[in-house]
């Protein structure tokens, strides 16, 4: 089940999703404080093209952010430190590519591209995240935020 934003206008839809998983049996629900930080939104957007990605390559979710991370993040992590991205491929050299994903997928503590606490700034990562888009464009896979893909699907904004 996909988290649901509790807002006073869509109050009906969680007590019914909440009646619906108390008819099944027993559930596990988890309440926390919703961050809307820069950073949290743009991890947020990250997520939502890792799986659209992973979607359009036929890959998992997590294959489609190690290759991220690898292809643009290595470099945008080590814009401070140029030692870093150094440090990173020696320790990745001698790897097959498909194995080189699969370390960074596995260790993604070590590769700590987004994250709340750490990770990049908000500047680096909107770099990061431009130069995701762009690739995927190049390759004819437009990427949207989760706002477009519901304007996409609004009735009323695509009423001729």
């Amino acid at each position: 089940m996909q988290p649901i934003r509790i807002k006073p206008e869509n109050m009906q839809l969680v007590n019914n999703a909440i009646g619906v998983a108390l008819e099944a049996g027993s559930f596990e629900m988890v309440i926390r404080a919703h961050d809307s930080s820069v950073k949290a939104r743009q991890r947020m957007l990250a997520n939502i093209w890792y799986k659209q990605i992973g979607e359009a390559k036929g890959i998992s979710i997590g294959a489609a952010e190690a290759y991220c991370k690898y292809k643009f993040g290595l470099k945008a992590s080590s814009f401070d430190d140029p030692d870093r991205e150094a440090a990173f491929r020696a320790m990745l050299a001698g790897h097959s590519y498909e194995i080189k994903l699969q370390i960074i997928e596995d260790l993604s503590d070590l590769f700590p591209i987004l994250r709340a606490n750490g990770g990049l700034n908000s500047h680096d990562t909107g770099l990061y995240l431009t130069a995701i888009q762009r690739h995927f464009a190049e390759q004819g896979i437009i990427l949207a935020s989760s706002n477009e893909i519901d304007l996409l699907n609004c009735k009323a904004a695509n009423a001729s």
